[in-house]
């Protein structure tokens, strides 16, 4: 879409806005609009974006969960829930305590009010991805202290990845309601996807792992746990030699499979890392045309 530029008076110019979407967006005569530049381009969001609601109607107790995750990621601000059954109030309230930011303002039988009351600022995401990647290695860490005891390395499946999962929630949430480009939030997106895979194949590890003699889960989990640190590494310092060692321990795995018999989990983790490392790495080159990953 082509729109003309207008000089208005002295050096001031003016360009219309298509008048669809500004129905879609809710711009009226007198309203404000947020506007940020980046390089050659100047993006416009209506704040009225940012206090968007939803209404489920008896929504189906088994998908309410699914539901408001899908809200919560797409940075809708308020969901109100009409008629819900026992079911389904429970699974809300349950949904405050795993969906940082929202809390459950109104409960009554015909009603249920879930409202945003403390997403955090966009200027806040760089520390919440770095705590992300934290945790990631803590997850993996505590996995291989867990490892000598196949008691104990279940239960520390069973712990599982559910902070891991909470933080990149909340930061895919931030994205949406952010003012960055499609190719940003896009990359941060892929970023995150990659930490919840990582946390996922180090639990289906965990939970495969206890099944074999504890020399060969103390190898597993010490390449892995290795693994995790490299990633950490590369993450604050971009070092791409921290890469090349990721994936020379997803090799080591792969042996380590082949001799004892254990599952691709733990291979598949140092895969999620080494791409999302490469991201990394090619979003901060030099002269890149990709737009950078925040750090």
């Amino acid at each position: 879409m082509q729109r003309s530029v207008i000089q208005l008076a002295g050096r001031t110019l003016v360009v219309s806005l298509p008048s669809a979407w500004c129905k879609e967006n809710g711009v009226k005569k007198g309203g404000k609009l947020e506007l940020t530049t980046q390089g050659t381009a100047c993006i416009i969001n209506s704040p009225e974006l940012r206090s968007a609601g939803i209404e489920l109607d008896q929504p189906d107790s088994s998908a309410i969960w699914y539901y408001l995750q899908s809200a919560y990621d797409l940075g809708i601000d308020e969901v109100r829930i009409v008629n819900p059954n026992k079911n389904a109030a429970k699974q809300i309230r349950d949904a405050t305590m795993a969906l940082p930011g929202w809390e459950l303002v109104k409960q009554s039988e015909k009603r249920m009010i879930l409202r945003d009351i403390s997403t955090p600022r966009i200027d806040e995401l760089p520390e919440l991805l770095g705590r992300s990647v934290h945790i990631m290695h803590d997850f993996a860490k505590s996995c291989h202290d867990a490892s000598q005891n196949p008691h104990d390395l279940r239960e520390c499946a069973e712990r599982s990845d559910e902070p891991l999962n909470r933080i990149t929630h909340l930061c895919s949430r931030m994205l949406m309601r952010s003012t960055m480009t499609s190719r940003q939030i896009a990359n941060h997106l892929t970023f995150l996807a990659g930490l919840e895979h990582t946390g996922d194949s180090i639990r289906d590890c965990a939970r495969t792992a206890s099944k074999l003699s504890v020399s060969s889960a103390r190898d597993l989990f010490k390449t892995v746990e290795r693994a995790a640190e490299l990633f950490s590494r590369l993450y604050f310092s971009r070092n791409p030699e921290h890469l090349a060692k990721i994936i020379a321990c997803r090799q080591s795995l792969l042996t380590i499979r082949e001799k004892t018999g254990a599952s691709l989990a733990a291979a598949n983790a140092c895969k999620h890392l080494a791409e999302i490392g490469a991201l990394l790495l090619v979003s901060h080159a030099p002269n890149s045309d990709a737009n950078s990953l925040h750090s």
